[in-house]
């Protein structure tokens, strides 16, 4: 009875201990479809077969798998830049490496072969750490088209499994290097500008403040090259805002607008609020609408106008804009004298504006 009880915990200990060991790992290899520079489309079989004479084969020191790099079948896209998203896409999947190839076919017309029609297939391989990036195995194979599609396929990878198995494969312990991480950090980066402008575009921004500096006459009866405006619009919808500002300058008086006196010997300020309608969406986006102002020169007069206002938005950067005005009026009412008066206004403002 002693007998069976040991035998019995005996056989507890061994299944416990087997299945308590720490089951190795090994290298995972990705696999993408060889990088195609051809002119004969004999090749393109490659794309499809290539992978399982890998996946078929046991013995070796690594495992094998397909690494699918996705992208449209008309791209047009360079050696590194394929290569570069394969080691992208390995990094993502936790290969340790990649058996990175390219396959291309030269004529025999190229090298004055006896058989002009002949055509040699050339057909190239790297082993990659995807880690660091580094170079760990490759070679070169040229490949007569007396071959048959099986013999190609059979010699190629009974080639590169000889090869792989003289160099030791290690799994990466570290497989996001510091090289890796900059890689990542600028793609994440990336994206994140790019998140930022497409919510950019979505947000539906409903404030704007500006400052402006206005010329020529952008009040009325004052000629003047220092106008100085700060503002305020809200944007109920995207079609129209409405809003209002101060401003304040200095120039000479000049009704007729004839330049006989510039100087700056009198000082003016005051108020507006306005309306506007534009069309949203575009870089340039522009505008018209009706200002109701007030302006006071010191010490001389106050007037009160109605000018119709044109204006161009200019989008240079996530709500930042150039601002551009034109305001005209041709008769204003003198509030001191009581009574309408012809006189205009052209006033030019250019500014900057931001939209919250």
């Amino acid at each position: 009875m002693m007998k069976k009880y040991l035998a019995f915990f005996l056989l507890i200990y061994i299944s416990v201990f087997l299945y308590s060991q720490e089951v190795p790992v090994i290298p995972r290899v990705g696999i993408p479809s060889p990088y195609m520079s051809n002119d004969n489309t004999s090749t393109e079989f490659f794309n499809k077969q290539f992978i399982f004479e890998f996946i078929s084969n046991t013995g070796i020191s690594c495992t094998f798998e397909m690494l699918n790099v996705e992208m449209p079948d008309d791209a047009v896209i360079s050696e590194n830049e394929y290569l570069q998203q394969c080691l992208e896409e390995a990094e993502d999947m936790e290969y340790d490496y990649i058996l990175f190839s390219k396959v291309w076919t030269l004529s025999g017309k190229l090298y004055n072969a006896v058989n002009t029609d002949a055509f040699n297939l050339i057909f190239k391989y790297s082993l990659i750490n995807v880690s660091s990036g580094r170079n760990i195995k490759s070679g070169l194979y040229n490949l007569s088209d007396t071959m048959s599609l099986n013999d190609i396929l059979s010699y190629i990878s009974k080639r590169i499994l000889y090869d792989i198995n003289t160099v030791t494969l290690e799994v990466s312990k570290d497989k996001k290097n510091t090289a890796v991480k900059a890689k990542k950090k600028v793609k994440e980066k990336k994206e994140k500008d790019e998140y930022e402008e497409q919510e950019s575009i979505r947000k539906p921004y409903r404030h704007e403040i500006y400052v402006m500096n206005g010329f020529l006459k952008p009040s009325v009866r004052m000629l003047s090259f220092f106008s100085f405006m700060a503002g305020y619009s809200f944007i109920p919808y995207k079609f129209f805002d409405f809003g209002g500002a101060m401003f304040l300058g200095g120039g000479s008086i000049d009704d007729k607008l004839t330049f006989a006196n510039v100087g700056f010997d009198k000082m003016y300020l005051g108020t507006n609020t306005y309306l506007n309608f534009f069309l949203p969406g575009f870089v340039f986006e522009p505008s018209i609408g009706v200002k109701l102002e007030l302006s006071y020169i010191v010490n001389n007069t106050l007037d009160l106008y109605i000018p119709i206002s044109l204006g161009m938005r200019i989008d240079l950067h996530k709500g930042n804009y150039l601002k551009l005005c034109c305001d005209i009026q041709f008769t204003t009412f003198n509030i001191f004298a009581n009574e309408w008066q012809n006189n205009y206004l052209i006033g030019l403002w250019i500014g900057y504006a931001k939209k919250l």
